[in-house]
């Protein structure tokens, strides 16, 4: 059985919020775009918050989903809710609508949800320069995951977890351990490879060492960071050197950067993962309808 049998191709509809107005707007672009799955973004007028999201905005969703021909593979809440923050009233806060949004994760007929390992950008210069503030959000980030294991095992709803860069995780390997020693089966890894050349030092042994554990993909291409730092920044300015070497890099259609696809799905295919594979080439939001096309294609190629 190849590999192009055994993942199914989806989008983040983050690529098309720039130009288009409206998630019915968004969802028919996506749908002549040729992709039958979808991993539903927030934006579009507060429908896509889904913690917020009500019966009504849910069925409204629902229906441009039928029409267009649609299924949410996965609901990513971007790391928007703090389940790490050291703070107790904002770490409840997260969990409170961590819950909900579980719940109107099933509404849309999905069974997973997306998301940054939080609590995400508000911790990031604090966790770089100081172990004991990582050691309180991985504290923090245990105790919510055992609150959230009943709903999650109710609803049969799971979430993954992506590290990102100039977080307080930025590290892959690290970021596994983590989600395994919270022992719950509902929890897993997202590995997003434009992020490959700033969590670790190798794809394929990234994704052999997460195995099992991983649940989700995102798929798009950068280049190295070093290849994107402007001379100019490197003799200008230490800081901004430093952090751009921790947080710079690119979503690109696949084939234009430096990641080596083939070799990520021999890698997939190695370990058994049997889940989707979602296009997040962002960087090419001005032209929405044709980055996902194109990649789409690259894709399928790939599979083949």
């Amino acid at each position: 059985m190849s590999i192009g049998e055994i993942l199914k191709i989806a989008v983040d509809t983050t690529l098309f919020r720039v130009r288009c107005p409206s998630a019915e707007s968004g969802f028919e672009q996506i749908s002549k775009a040729g992709y039958r799955f979808i991993e539903l973004n927030g934006g579009w007028g507060g429908y896509l918050e889904a913690h917020k999201a009500t019966d009504e905005q849910i069925s409204r969703l629902k229906e441009f989903l039928g029409r267009f021909g649609l299924e949410v593979c996965a609901v990513n809440v971007f790391g928007s809710h703090p389940l790490a923050s050291p703070e107790e009233t904002l770490r409840k806060a997260a969990v409170k609508n961590m819950i909900q949004v579980v719940k109107n994760t099933k509404s849309f007929g999905s069974e997973l949800i997306t998301s940054e390992l939080p609590p995400s950008r508000a911790w990031t210069q604090f966790a770089l320069d100081d172990p004991k503030v990582v050691e309180g959000c991985k504290v923090a980030f245990r105790k919510s995951i055992e609150e959230l294991h009943p709903i999650l095992t109710e609803e049969g709803v799971g979430i993954s977890f992506e590290c990102h860069p100039g977080d307080w995780i930025e590290d892959s390997d690290d970021t596994v351990d983590l989600l395994r020693e919270t022992m719950c089966e509902k929890v897993g890894y997202l590995y997003c490879c434009p992020h490959t050349f700033l969590i670790g030092k190798d794809a394929v042994e990234m994704l052999e060492y997460a195995g099992k554990t991983l649940t989700h993909v995102h798929i798009a291409d950068t280049h190295r960071a070093e290849r994107m730092i402007p001379p100019s920044v490197v003799s200008a300015s230490s800081v901004l050197l430093s952090r751009f070497r921790h947080e710079i890099h690119e979503h690109l259609i696949p084939g234009r950067g430096e990641i080596d696809f083939k070799k990520v799905f021999q890698a997939l295919k190695k370990i058994g993962y049997k889940g989707f594979v979602s296009a997040i080439p962002f960087s090419h939001s001005d032209k929405p309808t044709e980055a996902a096309v194109e990649t789409r294609e690259k894709l399928e190629e790939l599979l083949t």
